[in-house]
């Protein structure tokens, strides 16, 4: 007979400083969303999350010497996050609010287990915490020890990670790193012009901010993205069309495959395709097909704005209401029209890492309209993913508005340079069709 346990209820810890380690602990498991059941002089325990952390002072006569994780009893005690934009956010709070002694910052472990991802920090009593991630089932699922095809059992553990019992654990998501061209800083709104501006203004007023960071392959992350929670998702999709530059057979047949397409994979009672763009740089430069160029900035195609707004612009007054008193989101069908993706491929920052403040309204100055977008301001938090070598048997699904703020609302996304295509690849060829989908109401 086993007995499977349900986590821990609650950790106690004694400590020699109380005058700082009670306050310490009691704004941290405030952060951790955490509250406060018992608050004394010397003494806080904090319930949430399904455990308690109880911090109280060594009994007169009992404190004195520093904590040692090589001493019999505690070595360090480790939160499970939810995401390792959650450990970012933790990391942030720790430098910023507490103060503590950072360890180690934010980093890859995947030497530990598949996707593993800490923060390590100390108490004022140098009491050691780390807070981790780690995707999915670890090693119970793919790529786990313990999980299908696994090696098994570790025989030695270190600063290297597990070992024995078969090879190191030390596979890790592919990721390139490639230059985004944020947006830098400025006193006004920004604008693009998307015709010949009058005479004396700049087509833009917009610079840039170059950033180096990580594009990690999507394909490999255990659980698969979705829309709710990264803001995209990969799907199979063949189209009958068979030429995606004729705007009229997009129209008449691929938007109502895009339709079934976006209504199957999220549940919604109505989806309604209206509007696409098809990209190549080579057409782009020669005005074939009416192919623009892939964008190389990043962005969200719709803000709090102008997402509610299509609604109203594309249909009559009383039924624009109507659909917008019920949830309702803009989704972009992305899809390559021919061979593999080598060059110019797309990156999508995960949903769940962009904050407010890094979104910046940015208005597209049409001849009859001005519509607006979001430019993306850098931070650090921000992680990026791509699909590697998309075929034309594959749609990416990104999510571009969410009038419900409890699931992924703006996915960021750009075209960028990836390092490891082969030379002078094929000009990347892709369509994108924008959705609006819209939902049961919520008994």
């Amino acid at each position: 007979m086993t007995v499977e346990l349900n986590g821990i209820a609650h950790i106690q810890l004694t400590v020699n400083d109380p005058a700082r380690c009670v306050p310490f602990w009691e704004k941290l498991c405030h952060f951790l969303g955490m509250q406060t059941l018992i608050r004394g002089e010397d003494v806080v325990y904090c319930i949430g999350g399904r455990t308690g952390v109880l911090v109280r002072g060594a009994p007169q006569g009992t404190s004195g010497g520093s904590f040692d994780q090589n001493r019999a009893g505690l070595h360090h005690l480790c939160f499970r996050a939810r995401s390792r934009a959650d450990v970012d956010a933790i990391h942030h709070f720790l430098v910023e609010q507490l103060e503590a002694r950072i360890v180690h910052p934010p980093e890859d472990g995947s030497q530990f287990a598949p996707g593993y991802y800490s923060v390590l920090f100390e108490d004022p009593d140098g009491i050691r915490v780390e807070v981790n991630h780690v995707p999915g089932k670890g090693h119970f699922g793919p790529g786990g020890r313990l999980g299908p095809g696994g090696a098994g059992p570790a025989d030695r553990y270190g600063s290297k990670g597990l070992k024995g019992g078969g090879t190191i654990l030390s596979r890790r998501p592919r990721m390139v790193e490639s230059t985004l061209n944020y947006l830098a800083d400025l006193a006004e709104k920004p604008y693009f012009y998307l015709y010949e501006p009058p005479p004396g203004t700049p087509w833009r007023n917009t610079k840039g901010d170059r950033r180096s960071v990580a594009i990690h392959d999507a394909r490999e992350l255990v659980p698969v993205p979705s829309l709710d929670e990264e803001g995209f998702l990969l799907a199979s999709h063949e189209t009958a069309v068979e030429n995606l530059y004729d705007p009229n057979a997009v129209r008449d047949l691929y938007y109502r495959e895009v339709e079934e397409l976006v209504r199957k994979l999220t549940g919604a009672t109505r989806v309604v395709a209206f509007d696409h763009n098809v990209r190549s740089a080579s057409k782009a430069q020669r005005r074939e097909n009416g192919a623009q160029p892939p964008v190389r900035f990043p962005h969200n195609d719709y803000t709090e704005r102008s997402g509610p707004q299509r609604v109203r612009d594309l249909f009559p007054a009383d039924e624009a209401e109507g659909l917008l008193r019920n949830r309702f989101a803009v989704i972009n069908v992305w899809k390559p029209i021919r061979g593999r993706v080598e060059e110019s491929p797309l990156a999508v920052c995960d949903a769940r890492t962009i904050r407010p403040q890094d979104l910046v309204t940015t208005d597209l100055r049409y001849r009859d309209r001005v519509g607006e977008v979001y430019s993306l301001r850098f931070n650090s938090a921000h992680r990026w993913f791509y699909y590697s070598r998309m075929r034309a048997d594959e749609v990416m699904l990104l999510k571009c508005f969410d009038s419900d703020p409890g699931r992924a609302r703006f996915t960021a996304h750009t075209a960028f340079d990836d390092p490891t295509s082969p030379p002078d690849p094929p000009p990347r060829e892709s369509i994108e069709v924008r959705t609006l989908v819209f939902f049961a109401a919520v008994s």
